[in-house]
């Protein structure tokens, strides 16, 4: 229903403060976003459709939110310790299918969200090489693997 993204922008604009970190954000950004956002408009009611702007804020508000949601669940809830040092206990990764590809991880690499914490060196188009490879060696033996999201799922539900 889009309440999420009203109340996160709401943050965002009254206290000037990132969402996650809860820093002061540059005032650069603000003001990039809204000029970003106003181009879009501008062009948008230059080729004589500023209604499809709409459907931008509509999809930025329900479904990116949703998608954001889908993926911190998945990357973080349900793990075996949340507090815990070694990222393969706070953090997880999760082999995507198609569900993966269409509305969590549109890149492959990007649900390694583990390797990206233990190797944030490695660019994502290895993680999910480096992602083979630590389980081939052993790294994730004491810690419980998802196939996919369904799989996530269940183990956060349970």
């Amino acid at each position: 229903m889009g309440i999420t993204g009203l109340k996160a922008n709401l943050y965002l604009f009254l206290s000037g403060r990132d969402l996650l970190s809860r820093k002061k954000r540059i005032n650069f950004q603000l003001t990039r976003g809204l000029f970003v956002n106003g181009v879009m408009f501008s062009m948008l009611w230059a080729f004589g459709f500023p209604q499809l702007y709409i459907l931008w804020v509509i999809a930025y508000l329900t479904v990116y939110m949703a998608i954001i949601r889908m993926r911190q669940i998945a990357e973080h809830a349900g793990v075996k310790d949340l507090y815990h040092l070694e990222p393969k206990y706070n953090t997880r990764s999760v082999p995507r299918g198609i569900l993966g590809l269409l509305f969590v991880s549109p890149t492959d690499g990007l649900s390694y969200h583990c390797e990206h914490h233990a190797f944030m060196a490695v660019p994502t188009y290895n993680l999910k090489a480096l992602h083979k490879l630590l389980k081939e060696r052993g790294y994730y033996d004491d810690v419980e693997l998802a196939d996919n999201y369904l799989g996530v799922l269940k183990q956060v539900v349970r």
